[in-house]
Parts: structure tokens; sequence; C-alpha cells
């Protein structure tokens, strides 16, 4: 995911790799996504879930609950 963006042949990988898990059923999570440019590339390719810094940092029990409350 880091230069899905940037570098048409790391998205052309992606996609490749993302086709082929949806034809065997599975769901997939990009992990890493940091820039809107990227989680704009990631929703292109199908992927259904998106984890990384551009959502929200790494953080305890406490700070996550206060996170969802308030997003």
């Amino acid at each position: 995911i880091t230069k899905i963006d940037e570098d048409e042949r790391s998205f052309e990988i992606a996609k490749g790799m993302v086709k082929m898990l949806h034809s065997a059923g599975y769901k997939v999570l990009a992990e890493g996504v940091e820039r809107e440019t990227q989680v704009e590339k990631v929703k292109e390719l199908g992927i259904e879930r998106i984890q990384g810094y551009y959502y929200a940092r790494p953080m305890n029990e406490a700070a996550l609950i206060e996170f969802l409350k308030n997003n």
C-alpha cells in the first residue's frame, strides 16, 4: 500500500492480488494506509477494510473508547 498512489506498477500488483482474493471468496484488509490518496486507491480496488495512521495512531484501551465515542 505504501506506493499504491504513486507507482502504477504497485497499483497493478495490488489490483491483481485483490482480484485473486475476491475470486477465492475473501474480504481484503489494506493495512498501513497513511494518506488520503492511498485511501482513494484502496477504495478504487474494492478493498473492504482499511487500517492505518490515516484514521488513527495506535492507542491504549481508554484512548480507543474515547476515540470511538467521538468518531
